[in-house]
């Protein structure tokens, strides 16, 4: 017997050589491309919904406007009015029916409540609109942040013509 160390005899490790197997296997493609397609799905379908929602995003910010604009009693019956024909254009914009603009009265506050979910309606209250072209401004005034409260929840929660 050799009195030699018998580690030094030992070759050293050598690691096997990296494989990626590449190109891919078609399994792979196949789940690449269906990434793709749902990735470019839920992007377009993310665009129309913004899209879409380019009227009541107008509206809203409108709605700020007449809101900072009433300051006083005086101008409730103005800002009744300009609250009732902002919701009444984005109606107009949104549901493919002809007659939302004859509607006035019970029947406009009726298809007010209609055009939200059950379960947003508790939250809306359009009593003001009966009294909106009374000369008595007192009780607009005295309202006018519940009007104003009904109308950003309408824009908020409106089905834009998917109501019967």
């Amino acid at each position: 017997m050799n009195p030699q160390d018998p580690l030094a005899q030992l070759k050293p490790l050598r690691l096997p050589d990296a494989d990626f197997s590449w190109p891919l296997a078609p399994g792979w493609w196949l789940l690449a491309l269906l990434v793709l397609i749902v990735i470019s799905a839920m992007v377009w379908l993310l665009y129309r919904r913004f899209k879409r929602s380019a009227v009541i995003r107008q509206a809203r910010r409108e709605l700020a406007t007449i809101a900072l604009n009433w300051q006083r009693p005086d101008d409730s019956a103005a800002a009744c009015q300009a609250i009732n024909a902002l919701l009444k254009s984005v109606a107009l914009h949104y549901d493919n029916r002809c007659d939302v603009a004859a509607l006035s009265g019970d029947i406009w506050k009726s298809y007010l409540l209609q055009s939200v979910s059950e379960r947003h309606r508790h939250r809306l209250n359009f009593d003001l609109i009966d009294w909106m072209y009374t000369p008595n401004t007192e009780r607009l005034w005295q309202e006018r942040s519940t009007y104003l409260d009904s109308a950003k929840n309408w824009l908020k929660h409106y089905r834009g013509g998917s109501h019967a």
